[in-house]
């Protein structure tokens, strides 16, 4: 692929929790950069510092050591540029979905007008449209989903940090999912930092994926990936497989072992 600039550059990034009895190392100079325009995954074990490190490049922590850069500058708090999709989607139970997705149109005080225009231009790309009225508990766990994704866009943001979204829904939900996200992606043209321990969801999203070490969270390697074709039966494929077993082999020499 041809990487166009860098959005974010983390440089040696370390990070530490110390509590009174003990000091828990979950990053350990972790150094990359997300390019504008890709869609980029990072694959790695449960605690290795995958989410912390999300929340790191989100302005929400403060690194131990080492500097995030944010278009050149420093980051060292949230940007409205900078959008979060969690894994729960978090939505309101007492809003219905237009009340949700033009919450933070409220938090940042935007213009409702302008807004709510493109609210329900966001509602009708995620494939919910006639349940702009419905409250969450109305809704399926995927178009629960769909609802966090078009809240998190409608402050228009350059990048979505998006933290294992759809980790906990049913293999055909999930894939639904995938399929649809690399659709809005397409379509709004976002920059994309994936968290995910699942290897086929890395291949199958990311145009790179960066590897993460058992924590302390270390890059392991950064691996381009480029397929002839990126739907629901690509994974079938041989060059799909090739893929998998490269990730594997990565993972294994790094003392990791990957869900398919």
């Amino acid at each position: 692929m041809s990487l166009s600039r860098s959005l974010i550059s983390a440089k040696n990034v370390s990070m530490v929790f110390s509590s009174r009895d003990y000091d828990t190392h979950a990053l350990d100079e972790v150094s990359f950069d997300v390019f504008e325009g890709e869609f980029l995954t990072v694959l790695g074990p449960s605690g290795c510092g995958k989410t912390t490190l999300l929340r790191i490049l989100a302005g929400l922590l403060s690194c131990t050591k080492g500097e995030v850069l944010y278009k050149g500058k420093p980051l060292t708090r949230p940007q409205q540029d900078i959008a979060v999709v969690f894994q729960d989607p978090v939505l309101l139970p007492w809003r219905t979905v237009i009340g949700n997705v033009m919450l933070p149109v409220e938090v940042l005080n935007l213009d409702k007008g302008a807004c709510l225009k493109r609210a329900l231009e966001l509602i009708e790309l995620v494939g919910l449209t006639g349940f702009e009225r419905s409250y969450p508990w109305e809704l399926s766990g995927g178009m629960r989903h769909r609802a966090s994704i078009a809240r998190a866009l409608i402050s228009d943001p350059s990048i979505l940090l998006m933290d294992e979204p759809f980790s906990g829904l049913d293999a055909i939900t999930r894939e639904q999912m995938n399929m649809e996200l690399l659709r809005i992606c397409d379509k709004t043209e976002k920059t994309v930092f994936f968290i995910t321990h699942s290897i086929t969801e890395a291949i199958l999203l990311g145009e790179r994926v960066i590897i993460l070490t058992e924590r302390p969270g270390r890059v392991r390697t950064v691996m381009n990936i480029s397929l002839s074709s990126r739907d629901r039966h690509v994974v079938y494929t041989r060059e799909f497989g090739n893929y998998v077993k490269r990730v594997e082999t990565e993972m294994k020499r790094g003392g990791v072992q990957g869900e398919r």
